[in-house]
């Protein structure tokens, strides 16, 4: 019987360690204002825009435009 050393055995598929950079494929254009970075919360909502869109929305609805 022979007997093998250092023989490294792995199942299924290898994954290659990611970097973040890999990760996100896209970068947001929000990204480049000179204010962006200085955001507490940046995935927070604009109220003023938001606010119009509905009630845009709504008159159009109702108005059957």
């Amino acid at each position: 019987m022979k007997k093998i050393k250092n023989v490294n055995v792995t199942f299924g598929k290898m994954k290659k360690k990611q970097t973040v950079s890999e990760i996100w494929k896209k970068r947001s254009i929000f990204f480049y204002l000179p204010y962006w970075c200085k955001l507490d919360v940046r995935h927070s909502l604009d109220v003023m825009h938001v606010e119009k869109n509905v009630c845009d929305s709504l008159i159009g609805t109702l108005l059957n435009i």
